[in-house]
């Protein structure tokens, strides 16, 4: 009996000592990753640092390991607009690992009151930094600045569909720099060297008919007689294209 006694206190001894030791590592250093697209960075390691510094009350190095909420660090810093996914853990040697995945802008928009932000690929809205500018294509026009009306919500999604569209396809990425958003809610796409004005319309379920169209007539067309030939070009129908040349206008 009692060696089964020395035996439990002996374990319970052994327990408790390995659970202050533990108490007693700290952070021995803090390493920072930020995972971002090429060119298109708009948090910083040094932002991710200062960010957990001003969470933690001061700086994590010397801290001990147990009196630093690694979870609530991660969910405060994915609360970061710029931030899609943050992972903090230790190491043998007792050193935090914070690995950042950046969300990626997909448009930057700029609406008739002068509010301007990113929308990314998981349509979420992010603040333009103040050091940085990525090149994306540009929205303007009647966009929705940060209210959740329902007429705005739909001119968004459709915005968002439009640009993921025409990124994907190498040809008109390569072509189109900028989109109108007007007042009824329709489309007009800016190619980047200002050659004309394309009237797209509404995003439809003929989307891809609409843009097929859009292609044949730039190979067979503006490629013979000449990217500046044309004011407009209206593809607003999926059965036909309408060109206005601007000597006609």
């Amino acid at each position: 009996m009692l060696l089964i006694l020395a035996v439990i206190v002996g374990f319970v001894f052994t327990v408790g000592a390995a659970v202050n030791k533990n108490k007693t590592f700290v952070c021995s250093a803090i390493h920072v990753n930020v995972e971002y697209p090429p060119f298109m960075q708009l948090v910083s390691e040094k932002d991710i640092e200062d960010k957990i510094t001003y969470l933690s009350g001061r700086s994590i190095v010397g801290k001990p390991l147990s009196d630093i909420d690694f979870n609530t660090l991660e969910k405060e810093l994915e609360r970061i607009p710029y931030v899609k996914n943050a992972e903090i853990y230790t190491t043998q040697n007792h050193n935090v690992y914070v690995d950042i995945v950046q969300r990626k802008p997909i448009l930057r928009v700029i609406n008739n009151d002068g509010v301007s932000y990113y929308l990314s690929e998981e349509q979420t809205k992010m603040p333009l930094p103040n050091t940085f500018t990525t090149n994306v294509p540009l929205a303007i026009g009647y966009v929705e600045t940060h209210e959740d009306l329902d007429g705005d919500s739909i001119v968004l999604k459709q915005l968002f569909d439009l640009v993921n569209y025409v990124e994907k396809d190498t040809m008109l990425a390569a072509l189109i720099d900028q989109v109108y958003v007007t007042e009824n809610g329709s489309f007009e796409l800016i190619p980047k060297f200002n050659y004309h004005t394309i009237f797209f319309g509404k995003v439809d379920d003929k989307m891809d008919e609409r843009f097929r169209n859009l292609k044949t007539f730039y190979k067979h067309v503006l490629m013979h007689k000449g990217w500046t030939d044309y004011k407009t070009i209206n593809i607003q129908l999926p059965n036909q294209i309408i060109g206005v040349k601007r000597d006609t206008v």
